[in-house]
């Protein structure tokens, strides 16, 4: 067959992928592009990013894939990361300033390439990339990176200020919030609202920032989630009245329907040979396609999780353990199966120093192995020296001793760690990525959300999946050892851990079902997949001509 760019045609369909500069956006971008890779060789796929960062991943994806390329966006960063930054304020700053200095780069970056891309597909946090997609002719495809679940509650709160009524009790934390546009079932309680939430208002820039997103992205061709649908019962769905779907508004002129998840009572009734399609109903994000804001319908791809091939590819955005990887194993190695407590707070969090040292005497007093990841305590420089008095005295010491607990810093192979039947528990901030990667390797959680959605995931865990266990709230929680202590013990070797443990081995079937083909037939997100890369030739004969 003649090479279309030779005969007059167009050329062979190109994809720009433009991630936000923070781990955990980055790293589905990268296992994205992998994918794409894998299941269209001829696809030529540019990813965009910083110089530092593209630097780093360069090498990796030459080796392994030579139709991926890199583009090195020309802007002058206060930082090369969100994960480089010592504060959730800073952190908050970076992403609300992200629209000024990158904006006019992006676009300038998009013309001088030699043709412009079939499609761009980036972060659901550099919106203004729609508009500059759309200025070189091509498409657009937003990639949201959190689940539909928790970006409903979190747009909604953005958009409307229901915690800023004037009868609202500031001061009382469990005081019950409805969320205007969603239905009454789905509420929050005052401490599920993120500090920064608690400060703003409307003329707020925070807020500001958040409606603008969603306005921008409203503008796009189509919408990936890294998420898995989980829907109901095969064959008798319809039969099978487990499942209710209601209409939530994301912003004053965005409709979605978002499923109340399977219920308790009703995953108790599953037997083991019931096949689920997984977790976020497929019918809300149809829902999404069919109600676009111009009155078209958009297509939704669920084409989660976007997780590394190998459970050993812990450098994939580019990060180096704090300690070696056959370290690590070697002491779990020792530990009896699922006693073990994995504790992290992310790629970009880290807590205060009083609530730092309550949680290293709630595990020392848990009498449970653990495995904690140590950032600097929030507002201490990330590249300073730890400095063991932010922990109890001579608990580094106690913990090398007795090797109850492994202190790593900064960074560990959290996939490889989380695969390792040691592991009972994970300790988590609930960010999305470490949800997925949880859940995918049958690892039920112990929730710690600190800010943003991580929140609301955190409620879908607890609330609607039955696989977590939370124990605080905040980066200021009010947090006592011996509560922590006891908690930890119960969601490893408990009454509530063989529960939940039962019930996140069962989604982790469901999620690697998702990604796979067997004899022919393949899972929901591969077919999703396969459905975004099949519409690229259709989009690339209606893109503007090279030149």
């Amino acid at each position: 067959m003649a090479d279309d760019s030779t005969s007059g045609g167009p050329p062979p369909p190109t994809v720009v992928l433009f991630p936000f500069m923070a781990q955990g956006h980055l790293n589905p971008f990268l296992d994205l592009a992998r994918l794409l890779a894998v299941r269209s060789p001829s696809l030529s796929i540019t990813i965009v990013s910083t110089p530092a960062t593209t630097l780093s991943l360069r090498p990796r994806f030459l080796r392994r894939h030579p139709s991926v390329h890199f583009a090195d966006l020309s802007v002058h960063l206060p930082s090369h990361s969100t994960d480089a930054l010592s504060t959730p304020a800073a952190v908050s700053h970076f992403y609300r300033t992200s629209h000024s200095l990158l904006s006019g780069p992006f676009l300038r970056l998009l013309r001088s390439l030699p043709c412009p891309p079939t499609c761009v597909v980036s972060d659901m946090f550099l919106a203004f990339a729609v508009d500059a997609a759309h200025t070189v002719g091509s498409k657009h495809v937003t990639l949201y990176t959190s689940g539909p679940f928790a970006m409903s509650i979190y747009n909604s709160i953005w958009s409307y200020f229901p915690h800023k009524k004037k009868n609202m009790d500031d001061d009382d934390a469990d005081v019950i919030i409805r969320l205007p546009g969603l239905p009454d079932s789905i509420t929050v309680e005052r401490s599920q609202i993120s500090e920064n939430m608690n400060r703003a208002d409307p003329d707020d820039p925070s807020c500001w920032f958040a409606k603008r997103q969603a306005e921008l992205n409203r503008g796009s061709d189509g919408s990936l989630w890294n998420t898995v649908e989980l829907g109901a019962p095969t064959p008798q769905r319809n039969q099978m009245n487990i499942m209710s779907l209601s209409r939530i508004k994301l912003t004053a002129s965005v409709s979605i329907r978002v499923p109340v998840l399977f219920s308790l009572p009703l995953l108790d009734t599953l037997g083991s040979n019931v096949q689920l399609e997984l977790v976020l109903e497929k019918s809300s994000l149809e829902y999404w396609a069919e109600n676009s804001f111009d009155g078209e319908p958009k297509p939704v791809w669920a084409i989660g999780p976007l997780l590394p091939l190998s459970e050993k590819e812990y450098e994939r955005g580019g990060k180096v353990p704090g300690m070696s990887p056959a370290e690590i194993v070697e002491w779990l190695d020792q530990n009896p199966p699922k006693s073990t407590i994995y504790v992290s707070f992310g790629s970009q969090n880290s807590i205060p120093r009083p609530q730092m040292r309550e949680l290293a005497r709630g595990l020392e007093l848990s009498n449970q192995p653990f495995i904690w990841v140590l950032r600097n305590p929030t507002g201490i420089n990330i590249e300073d020296e730890f400095q063991s008095e932010w922990l109890p005295e001579g608990f580094v010491e106690r913990m090398r001793e007795t090797q109850q607990g492994l202190l790593v810093r900064n960074w560990a192979p959290q996939i490889e760690i989380l695969s390792h039947g040691s592991i009972g528990a994970f300790l988590s901030h609930c960010g999305w990525n470490s949800v997925l990667e949880s859940l995918s390797r049958g690892v039920p959680l112990i929730g710690w959300p600190l800010g943003s959605e991580q929140f609301y995931n955190a409620k879908l865990l607890v609330e609607e999946l039955g696989a977590c266990m939370e124990v605080a709230r905040g980066f200021d929680a009010a947090v006592n050892g011996e509560e922590l202590a006891g908690k930890v013990r119960e969601a490893v070797a408990g009454e509530a851990a063989e529960e939940m443990r039962r019930r996140v081995e069962r989604l982790s079937v469901e999620m690697r079902r998702a990604v796979e083909e067997v004899d022919g037939v393949k899972g929901s997100s591969l077919r999703a997949l396969d459905e975004f890369l099949g519409i690229l030739p259709t989009w690339n004969n209606e893109v503007s001509p090279c030149g």
